[in-house]
């Protein structure tokens, strides 16, 4: 690692960065548990997102276009030959919506988000 990543890495609190994270995701789970497809553990701590799959898939361009990005994972197995191998991977590439929860983000922000994806 160079010195100048060691040195910004030591500025950062992970502690309080990790207790945001888990917020955020509780936030999440709380909005969106009875409508998720997927069913998320109580215990689940230090995730990278909020995984959402709902019934009827939303158009990730539509959150794009109101400044809310979402990240598409997993791609490649939609580009398999023998995709019904993959159809549950192709899924949840296409339509889980892995809902950013990082510390940048504050509850204005999720309210924002739980909004629109409600709508």
């Amino acid at each position: 690692m160079s010195l100048i990543s060691e040195r910004l890495l030591s500025l950062v609190n992970f502690d309080q960065v990790r207790h945001i994270r888990n917020e955020n995701f509780n936030y999440f789970k709380t909005q969106f548990q009875e409508f998720n497809q997927l069913r998320i553990d109580d215990n689940i701590e230090n995730g990278f997102c909020y995984p959402l799959l709902l019934k009827k898939p939303i158009d990730k361009f539509k959150l794009h276009e109101n400044n809310i990005f979402i990240p598409s994972l997993w791609m490649e197995a939609t580009k398999r030959n023998n995709s019904k191998e993959y159809e549950i991977e192709c899924k949840l590439s296409t339509e889980m919506l892995p809902l950013p929860i990082d510390h940048r983000y504050n509850l204005k922000d999720l309210e924002r988000v739980s909004i629109l994806i409600k709508k």
